[in-house]
């Protein structure tokens, strides 16, 4: 489905209207709910991304985030860490807030 199709279909089924469309799997996440990145995002923006090991040892540096690509019942908060590798690989990793303290 296309977005306008989504949209159209939610409002023929009463699940949306004009104003307030339905988005079928739409993460549910705002971005404000996202501030536990907050120190990461301010370190990659300003170009310096903090250094990550991988499994297998290999060190390389955080390039971007996306956030909210893969939201499940179980972990509702979630995010996708980029990370460029010293071999010049990209590895990534998924990443969410700290359980005893969410806005970490």
């Amino acid at each position: 489905f296309s977005y306008f199709q989504c949209v159209d279909r939610g409002v023929a089924e009463g699940l949306a209207t004009p104003d307030e469309p339905f988005r079928p799997g739409a993460n549910q996440n705002d971005v404000a709910d996202y501030q536990w990145l907050q120190v990461l995002v301010d370190e990659i923006a300003s170009n310096r991304g903090r250094r990550v090991v991988g499994a297998n040892g290999l060190q390389g540096r955080a390039m971007f985030i996306v956030c909210g690509a893969c939201p499940t019942i179980g972990v509702g908060m979630q995010a996708v860490l980029y990370c460029l590798m010293d071999n010049g690989t990209v590895d990534f990793w998924w990443i969410k807030p700290q359980a005893d303290n969410p806005s970490a």
